[in-house]
């Protein structure tokens, strides 16, 4: 049932955000005047048993014609509007991120008992939540419910590379 809540709220919010952020200036919306930027924000979601790292960012943090006009090692970083970034971040907040964070970025490596990371990057600071293979079962649900709205967003976000 709370993966079909989840699946059923990531929707709603994608198609709603995605209404919202449609154009680039507030003029292109019924606004006057230039979109007002919000705060840079960074997700990112480290598996430790691959070695991957998935990186979304707000266009507010990294321009997307700078981050796609050029060539780069892996294209695991994708932009993002910044509606869409800062309703992600609600939605992993609302899900019990700030429950299970701790101050600092994610760690670069981790043993084998670590699973993977999930990192917040905003103005106020970084916080990331680990994924252990002894976490207690109420945490791990809530971390697989962070990873699945994580996944949802980065996989739907066009990217080129």
């Amino acid at each position: 049932m709370a993966r079909t809540l989840l699946a059923n709220g990531l929707v709603a919010l994608l198609a709603t955000l995605a209404a919202c952020a449609s154009g680039s200036k507030a003029g292109e919306r019924g606004g006057t005047g230039p979109a007002k930027k919000r705060p840079p924000q960074r997700v990112l979601l480290v598996d430790y048993r691959s070695n991957v790292r998935l990186e979304l960012v707000n266009s507010s943090h990294t321009d997307p014609v700078e981050q796609y006009s050029a060539v780069r090692a892996d294209a695991n970083r994708k932009v993002q509007s910044d509606d869409v970034m800062s309703g992600l971040v609600e939605v992993l907040r609302s899900h019990g991120f700030d429950e299970l964070a701790q101050a600092g970025p994610a760690p670069k490596r981790a043993g084998e008992a670590v699973l993977w990371a999930m990192e917040i990057e905003e103005p106020r600071g970084v916080s990331h939540a680990v994924a252990t293979r002894s976490a207690p079962k109420p945490a791990q649900a809530k971390l697989v419910l962070l990873k699945r709205a994580f996944l949802e967003i980065y996989n739907s976000t066009y990217g080129l590379q």
